[in-house]
């Protein structure tokens, strides 16, 4: 099975058991796992999600689209609903990264470089902030363009996640 479906189908398990459990409000103010000391000047703010400029969500749209079989066509809309939901949002700020709604994710940059408008480095991973100790190390991607920020991230096989698209908040 490709990394990225299992990373996909991985995340809807995720998902699906989160929803009976409490959401985790945003504090801009609450202390990150692992503190940063690499600068994201140029890249701090809050996105918003574009599904439809985020290659990895077209696809299964692509897929939903040409599916006529009842029960497939409802477990993608299921995955594809989850997926924007869970990745709506995206908050950069001195250094921390996090993405996800119900389901936070922190990234903090541990080292990096920024050239032109590229940022690529290191990064602790938690996958849910609600359940702390439990981190790995991967390299994130920042690409920003004008208001569009592509995200992505490498696990430890190097291959990278499709980009996320996101657009800087009004």
């Amino acid at each position: 099975m490709p990394l990225k479906v299992l990373w996909l189908s991985q995340m809807l398990v995720i998902v699906v058991f989160l929803a009976g459990c409490s959401v985790p409000t945003f504090n801009p103010k609450q202390e990150f796992s692992v503190p940063s000391k690499v600068s994201t000047a140029q890249f701090d703010g809050n996105y918003d999600l574009v599904p439809e400029k985020s290659s990895s969500i077209a696809k299964i749209q692509t897929k939903l689209d040409a599916t006529t079989h009842p029960q497939k066509r409802e477990n993608l809309e299921t995955l594809l609903n989850l997926i924007i939901e869970e990745n709506k949002v995206l908050r950069i700020q001195s250094g921390i990264i996090r993405l996800g709604t119900t389901l936070q994710q922190e990234f903090s940059l541990q080292n990096g470089k920024t050239t032109a408008s590229v940022f690529q480095g290191k990064a602790v991973w938690h996958e849910d902030i609600g359940d702390p100790g439990d981190s790995s190390v991967v390299t994130v991607r920042l690409r920003l363009q004008n208001e569009r920020l592509e995200f992505s991230f490498y696990d430890e096989t190097n291959e990278p996640f499709e980009p996320l698209v996101f657009r800087k908040s009004s």
